[in-house]
């Protein structure tokens, strides 16, 4: 059976993830900084599928899954999506790709900064 990628987001967030780096989800943190439900949410599937694109209507899903679509949702994703940025640590990076939604990368450390 092949899940569609809201159904595989959803079974992420049932599972809930843990080992994403300096986040605490008991307490919606990030490094320390507080974040609202709905940013912690998007980093669970933003890591649990991190290097590939989470559309808009699969974060749509995760973040109103009953349907209850506010006015401007898009600009409330792309506003959750600049808080994770902030707080991430500059290892990570959130991309975004016109049309087909975002992805967290991972930056690999280059030789010359673990030298320096």
């Amino acid at each position: 059976m092949i899940l569609c990628e809201c159904c595989k987001i959803r079974e992420i967030l049932r599972e809930g993830l843990t080992d994403v780096p300096d986040t605490n989800f008991t307490r919606n943190t990030i490094r320390g900084i507080s974040m609202a439900p709905g940013e912690m949410d998007l980093l669970q599937v933003f890591w649990a599928r991190r290097g590939k694109f989470v559309s808009y209507d699969a974060m749509y899903e995760v973040l109103w899954p009953r349907g209850q679509q506010p006015k401007d949702w898009r600009r409330i994703i792309a506003v959750y999506v600049c808080h994770l940025r902030q707080a991430l640590s500059k290892s990570f990076q959130i991309t975004n790709k016109h049309g087909q939604g975002y992805a967290l990368e991972f930056e690999k450390p280059s030789r010359a900064r673990l030298v320096s």
